[in-house]
């Protein structure tokens, strides 16, 4: 038996994301957007792309239980003879959901958040936060396509409440 442990899909935060978005409350996955930098740890034998957007490559494939059917990655070496220090990477999946991640070893400051745009409602990850590392928002917009409702707004903007589940501490 072999387990490769993506560290992440183990934590009380990613298992309430997935909570959420199995259970409907999120509606449809509409995209999924991540940062993952910090300055430093530069590495010869991998990229950052290896080093740091693997983890919402595993992130992805627990969430969303589908593998992406297309990725777009452009990433660059700001050093001779280094591996990619700095990378953005798209992946589209049949469901319709896009998801986005950029990552580097070149940033002032270290940052781990990722969205989750749902149809119904959205979620911010700050994996940094020491309390709150996830909050849900409903918010969201919706399109009318009546044309006996032509006069009103074709674009109708949701905002409701804000909360911060109480999520399980240990992995």
């Amino acid at each position: 038996v072999l387990l490769v442990d993506h560290t992440f899909i183990y934590t009380g935060s990613v298992i309430k994301m997935k909570e959420l978005i199995d259970s409907g409350d999120l509606g449809r996955l509409l995209y999924y957007d991540s940062i993952r930098v910090n300055l430093g740890l530069f590495q010869r034998d991998v990229s950052v792309i290896s080093d740091l957007a693997v983890h919402d490559f595993s992130i992805l494939e627990y969430l969303l239980g589908e593998h992406p059917v297309a990725v777009s990655a452009n990433g660059t070496n700001h050093f001779p003879g280094t591996p990619e220090n700095l990378a953005y990477v798209t992946l589209f999946y049949d469901s319709g959901t896009i998801a986005h991640t950029s990552v580097s070893w070149l940033s002032p400051v270290k940052v781990r958040q990722i969205l989750l745009g749902g149809s119904n409602k959205m979620i911010t990850y700050d994996d940094l936060e020491p309390s709150e590392k996830i909050k849900i928002y409903d918010k969201g917009v919706s399109f009318a396509d009546d044309p006996e409702k032509i006069q009103e707004m074709r674009v109708g903007y949701r905002t409701g409440d804000m909360w911060a589940p109480k999520l399980m501490a240990a992995e």
